[in-house]
């Protein structure tokens, strides 16, 4: 990935008010996606990664490949399911 590339980010809420944010992303395999959710920091210098921080904040995380209208796998999209992120909003 470079400058000029694009990530797409989905976002929907359910009728639960759940928040599903999905990062669209070009290669259809996560290797060591179960590895990444189970890392924790070393030490207190050690950075933060990324699905560490959204776990970290209470969502849910999974992945799904995403297939073109002939049903070829083109890509993956990286989920974050936030329960009880957007209020109800009574008319």
């Amino acid at each position: 990935m470079d400058e000029t590339d694009t990530i797409q980010v989905h976002l929907y809420v359910d009728s639960a008010g759940q928040l599903l944010v999905e990062v669209d992303d070009p290669m259809p395999e996560f290797p060591g996606f179960f590895a990444a959710l189970a890392w924790q920091p070393a030490g207190e210098g050690e950075k933060p990664r990324g699905l560490w921080c959204v776990q970290e904040a209470g969502a849910e995380l999974a992945f799904r490949r995403w297939r073109d209208v002939n049903g070829l796998v083109m890509g993956k999209a990286v989920q974050a399911r936030l329960a009880g992120a957007v209020p109800e909003v009574s008319a």
